[in-house]
C-alpha cells in the first residue's frame, strides 16, 4: 500500500503478488491487489476481482462499485459506471460522493440538466463545489474557462459539442453532430437548437412536426420547435414549447425571450414583461459566473450580487452555497474574525435545514412559467380557431 501511494507501481504489483500468496482470500488483499491492477490500467481484471469479492463479501460491495464504476469511466465504460453509481445511490440516496462522480459524468458526456438533478442534491447535502455551482447557472453548456477544467474534460460527441458551443465556435458543433450516423435524442435535439442559431429552419426539415407528439422531450427539443413555431406564426404553440423549455431548465434565458416576444404577439404584454425580465435576471447569473469561470480572484460585491439574484430567481440551496464560497473567500480578504467565519458558516447551515423542512427549496411551476396561464391560452387560440371557421363561407 505505501508503495502504491508512493507511485511505485512495479514494487508494489510484485508485493501485492507475494501477499496475494499468502492470503489469497483475505479482502483486504484483494481489495489491494485490484487497486494495483487498476493503476497498471488493468482495468478488466480488477474489476473482475472487486466483483467476485463483492458477491462473497457484503461489507464490500458497495466500496468495490463505487471504485468499479471509476475505473469504468477510465475505461470508457460510461454507461456501465453510470448504472454503478444509480445502483449505489438507490441503496444510499444521500452519498455525497456518488452523486458528485454520477453528476461529474454526465456533464462530461453533455447531458447537463441530468446532471443537474445531483448538483442540486449535493446543495441540499451542503456539500457542492464552486466549479459545479457555476455548471447550475447555465445547464446548455458550460462556461468558456470551465470548458477548459479537467474535472469536466468532454468525452463523447455530445460533451465535445457543447464544449465547443462554450467555446463559441457553434459550427464546429454543427458539423461534429451532422457527421452521425445514428445520432441518440439528445444529439438531435441540440443539431436542431443549433440549426435555430444559425436561424436555418429548413435545415429542421419535418423534425419538428417529427417530434410534436413527444412529452418526453429534451429542453433543446423543446427550444427548437418553439423556435420554429414561433417562425411559422404559430405563437400559442411556441409559448407552450418554451413552458416546457423553462421548467426542464430553468437556466435557459433564451427561452424566456423568445416566449417574450410570442407573449407580445399575442398582446399578453404584462406577461412579456415578466418574461423578459427573468430572461435578464437569469442573463445576470451567468454573466458573472462566466467571469468567474475565467479568474482567480473573486471580488465580494459580486458574489453578493449572485446570491441575490439566484434568491430572485427563487433558488435558495444555490444562493446558501454561493454564500458558503463567499465565506471561503472571506479570511483572504481579512473581512471576518475566526468566530463570525464559524457563526457564518452555522448559519448557512442552519437556514439550509430550514428552507429543505419549509419545503421552499425548489421555485414553483407557477414562478418558472411568470405566472402563465399556458392553458389559457390555448384554450383562447382554439375558439379564435373555431370563430374564424365560422365566419368562413
Amino acid at each position: 500500500m505505501a508503495a502504491l501511494q508512493a507511485g511505485d507501481q512495479d514494487v508494489a504489483f510484485d508485493l501485492g503478488r507475494q501477499a496475494m500468496r499468502v492470503a489469497p482470500d483475505d479482502p483486504q488483499v484483494i481489495f489491494l491487489m485490484a487497486m494495483i491492477l487498476g493503476e497498471r490500467n488493468r482495468f478488466p481484471e480488477s474489476i473482475q476481482m472487486l466483483d467476485d469479492l463483492a458477491a462473497t463479501t457484503p461489507d464490500a460491495r458497495l466500496p468495490a462499485m463505487g471504485q468499479t464504476a471509476d475505473w469504468l469511466v477510465r475505461y470508457g465504460k460510461w454507461a456501465e459506471a453510470e448504472d454503478r453509481y444509480r445502483a449505489i445511490l438507490k441503496e444510499v440516496p444521500a452519498s455525497g460522493l456518488a452523486h458528485r462522480k454520477l453528476a461529474e459524468l454526465l456533464i462530461r458526456q453533455g447531458r447537463r440538466v441530468s446532471a443537474a438533478d445531483h448538483l442540486r442534491m449535493l446543495c441540499q447535502l451542503g456539500d457542492i463545489q464552486e466549479n459545479e455551482l457555476r455548471c447550475l447557472l447555465s445547464l446548455l453548456h458550460p462556461f468558456p474557462g470551465d470548458a477548459e477544467q479537467e474535472d469536466f474534460d468532454p468525452v463523447g460527441v455530445l460533451g465535445i459539442a457543447r464544449n465547443e458551443i462554450a467555446r463559441g465556435d457553434w459550427q464546429a458543433a454543427r458539423e461534429r453532430l451532422q457527421a452521425l450516423d445514428s445520432p441518440q435524442a439528445e444529439e438531435r435535439a441540440l443539431l436542431a437548437r443549433i440549426h435555430v442559431h444559425f436561424g436555418d429552419f429548413e435545415a429542421l426539415g419535418p423534425w419538428p412536426a417529427n417530434v410534436a407528439s413527444s412529452t418526453d422531450l429534451h429542453p433543446d427539443a423543446w427550444f427548437a420547435r418553439g423556435a420554429d413555431a414561433a417562425q411559422m406564426g404559430d405563437q400559442v404553440t411556441a409559448i407552450r414549447c418554451f413552458a416546457e423549455v423553462v421548467l426542464r431548465d430553468q437556466t435557459d434565458h433564451e427561452a424566456y425571450f423568445l416566449m417574450s416576444q410570442s407573449l407580445e404577439k399575442l398582446d399578453a404584454i404584462q406577461e412579456a414583461e415578466e418574461a423578459r425580465r427573468r430572461a435578464e435576471l437569469i442573463q445576470q447569473t451567468k454573466a458573472l459566473g462566466a467571469e468567474m469561470s475565467a479568474a482567480t480572484s473573486r471580488d465580494q460585491a459580486k458574489l453578493s450580487a449572485i446570491v441575490d439574484q439566484l434568491d430572485r430567481l427563487h433558488r435558495p440551496l444555490e444562493a446558501l452555497a454561493w454564500r458558503g464560497v463567499q465565506l471561503a473567500y472571506a479570511p483572504a480578504n481579512s473581512s471576518m474574525s475566526d468566530t463570525e467565519l464559524q457563526q457564518a458558516i452555522d448559519d448557512i447551515s442552519r437556514e439550509r435545514s430550514e428552507t429543505l423542512r419549509a419545503g421552499r427549496d425548489q421555485a414553483s411551476r407557477s414562478f418558472l412559467l411568470c405566472g402563465i396561464d399556458v392553458d389559457a391560452f390555448t384554450k383562447r387560440a382554439d375558439q379564435e380557431s373555431r370563430d374564424h371557421d365560422g365566419d368562413s363561407p
